[in-house]
């Protein structure tokens, strides 16, 4: 074999080899970045689910702090809580949440009976109001219960967002 011809193997398996390296090198550095943004893009989605859960959560200990009462911005705070549940969360999640929401309100209804009515500057305290009180006491469980319940399959949902 001559040196001409030598020398033209080796450039050409020498380009060859330098295409191929270039090539893996790329497809390799594409594998990794896609790699990376699928877990960007889980542990997005896993922080914003995570704040969801927590403003749920926090709404209905707002319903049982304020006893069942809202005003138009918690109203409107509430919807739109409502609506990103059923968007993000699982449609059993999303039933729990509106049972604990219901076992909430029930409460607050009762527990609402036992206060003074507020009459401009007096405050009415009625009598016989000892079975709305019982009756609040038997529902309080009911909720708590429930409120378990809903935080507990958040839990898990988030825990099974991360095993993705």
């Amino acid at each position: 074999m001559s040196d001409k011809v030598f020398a033209l193997i080796t450039v050409i398996s020498s380009g060859i080899f330098g295409l191929a390296v270039a090539m893996v090198t790329s497809w390799l550095s594409s594998r990794r970045e896609d790699r990376t943004f699928k877990r960007q893009l889980i542990r997005e989605r896993i922080e914003a689910t995570c704040v969801l859960y927590e403003d749920a959560l926090s709404a209905l200990e707002t319903l049982i702090v304020r006893r069942g009462r809202r005003d138009k911005d918690g109203q409107a705070s509430f919807t739109r809580l409502l609506a990103r549940l059923g968007l993000r969360s699982t449609t059993e999640i999303r039933k729990q949440f509106d049972i604990t929401a219901e076992a909430a309100l029930d409460w607050a209804a009762q527990y609402r009976q036992t206060e003074p009515k507020d009459i401009g500057d007096f405050l009415l305290f009625r009598s016989g109001t000892e079975e709305f009180k019982e009756e609040a006491e038997k529902l309080y469980p009911v909720f708590h219960e429930n409120f378990f319940k809903l935080k507990t399959m958040m839990v898990e949902h988030l825990k099974d967002l991360e095993g993705l």
